[in-house]
């Protein structure tokens, strides 16, 4: 063997090490930290736990180079373990072609530097970002669901917008995929990603590729909890997906399956037009 390749081995193996020693520096704020946006309240985490076990659904949002939100998602999935719940986790960072991927890893058939070499053919956030989550899936063997479309899919719907794809393209997305998206989520969209001056067909594209995006992880997340009934699903999306107007809107034209939505605190501008509907919970730190 490589000499290089044996070091960069053991230097992987030292930094899991590292990162499983890591997993409780992040902690989470047990009271007055989460509002429960039904009353109101501010509720311990325990409480939301109590909440949460109750459903199929639990999309627990991100702003994606934030590590105290990925800390937030691994929380909630340790917990709903502990409850005695069977969880699934649902990434948006890898699309369903890497599926296979995905399986090779939770059960421990390649190591880490190939399924690194994987996540940034999919992702392009550092993967420390997402390393706890994805290594304590690995040593727990909870199942991993890639839910997003294909690369080349996103990348020309943004560029080009949905009219631009052809049948065989189209062909790879779930079926009755269409291109759909409201106002009040638009308007979301260009404050949380663009500011007030973004507009014209770029940000169509874009509304379009989101909307894309939200209708498959809902479909790929549906399929995967009625195939596998004693199961939940823990998804770990950004905020513009997790939000009631993004991926579970679109659960909820496919099935009656109960839901949650988790988002963690964003900027006070965000904030405002969040509306209570958007979400059953905010955590702040």
């Amino acid at each position: 063997m490589n000499p290089m390749i044996s070091i960069l081995k053991v230097s992987c193996c030292l930094l899991m090490l590292v990162v499983l020693a890591s997993c409780a520096s992040f902690p989470l704020l047990d009271t007055g930290g989460i509002r429960r946006m039904a009353d109101g309240r501010l509720v311990s985490f325990q409480e939301m736990i109590g909440e949460l076990k109750n459903d199929r659904l639990i999309f627990v949002g991100e702003l994606h180079d934030d590590r105290t939100h990925h800390a937030l998602q691994l929380e909630v999935i340790k917990a709903l373990r502990a409850a005695g719940k069977q969880v699934a986790i649902g990434i948006e960072m890898f699309s369903w072609p890497s599926q296979q991927a995905l399986n090779a890893w939770v059960a421990r058939e390649i190591d880490l530097l190939d399924f690194m070499q994987v996540y940034r053919q999919n992702w392009t956030i550092s993967w420390e970002q997402y390393d706890t989550i994805f290594l304590y899936a690995r040593n727990h063997g909870i199942p991993m669901r890639g839910l997003n479309v294909p690369q080349e899919i996103a990348r020309k719907v943004y560029r080009s917008g949905f009219a631009s794809l052809t049948e065989a393209e189209k062909s790879l997305l779930p079926p009755g995929i269409t291109c759909r998206i409201d106002t009040p989520y638009m308007k979301f969209v260009r404050d949380m990603y663009f500011g007030h001056g973004m507009g014209g067909s770029s940000f169509e594209h874009f509304c379009e590729a989101q909307s894309v995006r939200n209708q498959t992880m809902a479909w790929l997340a549906v399929e995967y909890l009625t195939k596998n009934p004693e199961r939940v699903m823990v998804v770990v999306t950004g905020v513009g997906h997790a939000m009631k107007r993004g991926v579970p809107e679109e659960v909820s034209q496919l099935t009656t399956m109960p839901y949650k939505v988790v988002l963690p605190m964003l900027s006070p501008e965000a904030m405002r037009n969040l509306k209570r509907g958007d979400a059953d919970y905010v955590v702040a730190y």
